[in-house]
Formats: structure tokens, sequence, C-alpha cells
């Protein structure tokens, strides 16, 4: 992934997490811009040499992430679509690190979040902004 590549990807995640804090869900639109960015990327790294089949394999795990959300009701869709989104853009295993380093995360977050108890236990985290620091951080330690 190059640094435009990545620049433009953490652009449009900042973008989603904002989005998604302020009204817990995103728009359509926000999702179309998302895959627009992914599709370009692969396209792009297609007509450089690379194969489609890491393509088509990083976005497995947001699929299966999004067919968890959908079964449980405890998911957001769009949760799953943006591990998608971010799985075309690198390969399966960089975007399963990503999501293992989200998942700690969103759980330090609740952890903290229940201590606090400033509101009832029962309210919902957003995920995207716990995605996008992964992210972030992933890219920005050298996860090439």
């Amino acid at each position: 992934m190059d640094v435009i590549e990545a620049f433009s990807v953490t652009v449009w995640l900042i973008c989603a997490s904002i989005q998604d804090i302020r009204h817990r869900r995103l728009h359509p639109a926000m999702l179309i811009i998302g895959a627009g960015i992914s599709l370009w990327i692969a396209i792009y790294g297609c007509l450089h040499g690379e194969r489609i089949l890491p393509v088509v394999a990083g976005a497995i795990p947001g699929v299966l992430f999004w067919w968890l959300g959908h079964i449980t009701r405890c998911i957001g869709s769009a949760d799953g679509i943006v591990l998608t989104i971010i799985g075309i853009c690198v390969d399966w295993k960089k975007t399963v690190v990503v999501w293992l380093i989200s998942m700690f995360l969103i759980g330090v977050g609740a952890m903290v979040y229940v201590v606090w108890k400033t509101e009832s236990r029962r309210k919902k985290l957003p995920y995207i902004p716990f995605l996008t620091i992964a992210f972030t951080v992933y890219f920005m330690c050298g996860g090439q």
C-alpha cells in the first residue's frame, strides 16, 4: 500500500469515524465513497502487476464480520462493510491484524466506560473510531 493510498483510506476512515460518533450510523454515501476508494486502489494495483486473489481474499474477513453482525444483531452492518473496504485495500492478513488491534482497543474502551459508569451499561460504543485508530497505528508502525 502506497503512502497516497494509505492516506486516502485514513482520511476516509476519519470522516466515517466522525459520522459514526455523531450519528451512530454511516450515511450510504460515505460507504459508496469508501467502496470507490477501495476499487480505485484494487484496480490501480491490478494494472501495476498485483494479482486479483489478494483483493478478494482481503474482503473475506469483513464479509465474515458483516455476516456475524447480521446474525447476532449486535454489530452494525456498516462495521462489516468498512472492514471489507479495508480488506480490499490491504491483504487478508493485515486486515485480520487491524481487526484484532481494534477489538483490543474497543475492549479497553468498554472497560474504561464501565468503570466510569458515565451512562447506561447498555449503551453501544461506535466501532469505526477504534478501527480507524487500529488501521492508523498499524500502518504508522510499519505494517507494510
